[in-house]
């Protein structure tokens, strides 16, 4: 029996998500699955900036998670 493919992405985890020409620093909050058959997984993710009294939510696909923010 193949083996499992280990998640890269996990909620809580900080990332960079790219929106538009502007990468933004964000805390993935739910995992949202897949999107059809063939699409990819679409995350909820809290944006993160010094400027906001509250996070702002958003779904973002995974293939517009850049990298994870250190």
């Amino acid at each position: 029996m193949p083996a499992k493919k280990k998640k890269k992405i996990a909620i809580g985890d900080i990332v960079n998500v790219q929106l538009g020409r502007t990468a933004w620093k964000a805390r993935i909050v739910e995992d949202r699955g897949h999107f059809r058959i063939a699409g990819g997984r679409i995350y909820r993710v809290a944006l993160l900036d010094d400027n906001l009294d509250e996070p702002m939510f958003t779904e973002v696909v995974e293939s517009e998670i850049t990298s994870p923010a250190r």
